[in-house]
């Protein structure tokens, strides 16, 4: 269970909660993540929980190699990603929302070098893809972890498996 009281809007602000590993994920691989329940999903719109990249997650607002797979912790908002597109270590794009958020869900990031393609599941095997998208600034291994912006999540399983790998299992 993770549990935030930050802020997290585009350029706004670089708030979270997060259970990370510190450079687990090297290029070339996938990480997958359940999320299991909202506890608290807060009163703004912005509240997001999923996994996060970034080169150093202990510097928010200046670490670049930064993108998100998030799932808003309302259920009528759906799955994003947002990212970091000019390296400067604050998130400046996201796409538009897939989707109605439902519980249980896993999320699986892929990366390959700088290129990360976002999915989301709500059986653990058949997988919707989000987006793909470019980041700049990716150093060869990158903290990777959960996180939640504002609000309560419970987390499941989360795995780092190198690209063609067995596909992780509910």
């Amino acid at each position: 269970n993770i549990q935030a009281g930050g802020e997290f809007l585009l350029e706004r602000a670089d708030q979270y909660g997060a259970i990370y590993l510190k450079q687990g994920l090297p290029d070339n691989s996938v990480v997958t993540v359940r999320l299991d329940k909202v506890d608290r999903p807060g009163p703004a719109y912005g509240n997001r929980a999923g996994i996060m990249v970034r080169n150093d997650m202990t510097s928010p607002g200046k670490s670049p190699g930064y993108v998100v797979l998030a799932a808003s912790l309302f259920e009528s908002n759906g799955w994003d990603m947002e990212w970091d597109a000019n390296g400067d270590g604050r998130i400046d794009q996201h796409t538009e929302f897939a989707g109605y958020t439902l519980w249980p869900h896993w999320l699986k990031l892929e990366r390959r070098g700088s290129k990360y393609t976002g999915y989301y599941s709500l059986d653990g095997e058949n997988w919707a893809k989000v987006s793909e998208v470019e980041v700049p600034g990716a150093s060869a291994a990158q903290d990777v972890g959960m996180f939640v912006s504002y609000g309560s999540a419970r987390f499941k399983d989360m795995k780092i498996s190198p690209l063609g790998a067995p596909a992780a299992k509910k």
